[in-house]
């Protein structure tokens, strides 16, 4: 009864996507085609620079360098742009995301996809524009990524010596700018559409993304009861899935699961932490590498590392006391914790409480 009433299921999906598709939506992207999302350089710092040049291609003069020095840094009294740079060379041969001056301010923007904080990165860019201020301008640096996490120590300290720095994040500030100027030009279709294109690219980057055509993995994940019936279908089918529509349930639950999970410790947990701890004076970053991840909490000097198999020997541990976690709540894709992420109140309890206990906290 369950096979039937699931594919029953899948067949009313089926027919709401060729709905979808034949109202011409899709999620092509010319921008994803020749570049991949994750590039710093070839993608990211060129089309953010060519929208905030005031001399560039879109004929916009100051527009979208006006819009980003309120919404993005947060600076009311800017006044007029001078100049806006891309790659500024410093004094120690290294080379300045962006910097945009006035008379007033100095501004360095330092961007992170992906890549490592160097050494002194932050300290050195600070003092190089210190050096080359000529009217007392005031000297800010930005730090932009992915969500709006902190560099390492090592970049904005030396020698005991630390520059203040400014947090801000493409999830946030980037989309709200380009959403801004996507609004100025409405009417513009190139321009119009290209900035649609690169926030589609962040919100890939940001997980924020959602689909114009739905998936197969999204409507099971929509519903319990179809999630419970592809749970038990796919248990009993893994081995030998017979047609067609069993192959595309077996591979839809199998990614609504992977998705299930890290959804589950990459926003989930990491959103309960900060809202449960942040005003307690925890700090949580979180990386990704491939399929695996690693939540790091800080409070003081004592850190609490929560990491997934790639970052780890045995499979999900806690650093902080050198055991591993209870298999439950493990980042896996076993019916045990998958039914723990789905319903996931237990499984943030228990996090937050194993942090507590960590930094003896409770």
């Amino acid at each position: 009864m369950i096979e039937i009433d699931l594919k029953e299921n899948i067949k009313q999906f089926k027919i709401e996507q060729s709905k979808q598709k034949a109202r011409g939506l899709n999620n092509y992207n010319i921008i994803n085609v020749l570049r991949k999302p994750y590039e710093e350089v070839g993608l990211h710092s060129n089309f953010i620079y060519s929208l905030l040049d005031i001399n560039g291609e879109h004929f916009q003069e100051d527009l979208f360098v006006n819009i980003f020095v309120k919404e993005v840094l947060k600076i009311d009294d800017f006044g007029k742009v001078l100049e806006v740079n891309q790659e500024e060379l410093t004094t120690q041969n290294r080379r300045i995301d962006f910097t945009i001056k006035s008379e007033k301010y100095y501004i360095g923007i330092e961007m992170k996809i992906y890549a490592k904080d160097q050494k002194y990165q932050i300290y050195d860019y600070y003092q190089d524009l210190k050096s080359k201020v000529k009217n007392r301008e005031e000297v800010k640096i930005y730090y932009l990524t992915l969500d709006g996490k902190n560099p390492s120590k090592e970049s904005y300290i030396k020698n005991d010596n630390i520059v203040k720095y400014n947090k801000i994040s493409f999830k946030n500030d980037i989309l709200n700018w380009l959403q801004k100027c996507k609004n100025e030009v409405q009417n513009i279709t190139n321009l119009n559409n290209a900035i649609s294109y690169y926030i589609e690219i962040i919100e890939i980057l940001t997980r924020t993304y959602k689909s114009k055509i739905i998936k197969l993995e999204d409507f099971l994940l929509s519903d319990k009861n179809i999630f419970e019936k592809a749970q038990e279908f796919y248990e009993n089918h893994k081995q030998n899935p017979n047609d067609d529509i069993e192959k595309e349930i077996y591979q839809g639950y199998d990614k609504a699961r992977e998705k299930l999970t890290k959804q589950f410790f990459e926003e989930s947990l990491t959103n309960e932490i900060q809202k449960k701890l942040g005003y307690l004076g925890y700090k949580v970053t979180f990386e990704n590498k491939d399929c695996d991840y690693k939540i790091t909490v800080e409070k003081g000097n004592n850190k609490f590392i929560l990491g997934s198999e790639n970052y780890s020997k045995n499979g999900d541990y806690c650093k902080c006391n050198n055991e591993k976690i209870s298999n439950k709540y493990r980042y896996r894709y076993d019916k045990q914790s998958v039914d723990a992420f789905f319903d996931k109140s237990e499984a943030l309890e228990y996090f937050i409480d194993l942090i507590k206990e960590c930094f003896d906290d409770k």
